[in-house]
């Protein structure tokens, strides 16, 4: 069955942060849309990159909006299977590289605890504009990687203790959004939030075509998205994160 996550305005987020009753009426109004469809919906997403300079909304006006969503939706009849989340930049993973080194952005940290999954957006594309040389990478057609995983002999750098069986295998990571994702998890796990099945979702990621500069070309985005569905872009520990392909 197909599924679907629904978003809401920056805006929104804002009116669902001032009282439980904009919450209330946000999610009737929600349902009232997806009208027999409510059954596919799995997630209602709080705004939009909310830690973006854009966007400039803070942590506890989003956290406030969420809490405030999350009982609108444990006081429904029809809606209780629906969770809550909030798509955020890739900056709120600091450090990121080497992936166990990252850490998450201070601010953010309730804001991910109150979630009912993480959902970030990573665009392996704007590394590479800053360095040609990552493009490789970037494209999931870098065969050495400068990053093994795990990162050390006795498997003492994982961010669950599944991964630390021998059986898994020491692999190189597979592309730059694999990187990505390590580190996300590894920044999750030292901020004492679950990171495992299904609790990590990639939001967006893709490869523009064409406006922004040369690496945006058919080409390139289409090697990009070929990789990516083919699975070559992920290593097998990131079976469990949804990855939604966005159009730049």
């Amino acid at each position: 069955m197909e599924q679907l996550i629904v978003g809401t305005s920056t805006d929104q987020a804002r009116l669902m942060s001032s009282s439980q009753a904009h919450a209330d009426r946000l999610l009737v109004d929600i349902l009232r849309q997806v009208g027999n469809n409510v059954s596919r919906v799995i997630a209602i997403a709080v705004g939009n990159e909310p830690n973006e300079a854009a966007s400039a909304v803070s942590p506890p006006t989003m956290l406030r909006a969420i809490r405030n969503l999350q009982v609108a939706i444990r006081n429904s009849q029809v809606a209780a299977h629906v969770m809550v989340t909030t798509p955020l930049t890739g900056g709120v993973v600091q450090d990121s590289y080497p992936p166990e080194a990252a850490r998450l952005d201070a601010p953010w940290v309730e804001v991910l605890r109150a979630v009912d999954f993480v959902m970030v957006n990573w665009f392996p594309y704007f590394a590479a504009r800053g360095n040609l040389a990552l493009l490789p990478a970037a494209l999931g057609e870098d065969p050495s990687l400068p990053w093994r995983y795990p990162p050390d002999v006795d498997r003492r750098a994982v961010w669950n203790a599944a991964h630390a069986n021998a059986s898994f295998g020491v692999q190189q990571a597979a592309s730059m959004l694999d990187m990505m994702l390590h580190a996300t998890k590894f920044a999750l796990a030292k901020a004492g939030i679950e990171p495992g099945a299904g609790r990590v979702v990639v939001g967006e990621t893709g490869w523009p075509t064409s406006g922004w500069d040369r690496l945006a070309t058919t080409n390139n985005s289409r090697t990009y998205y070929e990789n990516l569905l083919s699975g070559r872009m992920l290593s097998r520990c990131h079976d469990d994160v949804a990855v939604v392909l966005f159009e730049l």
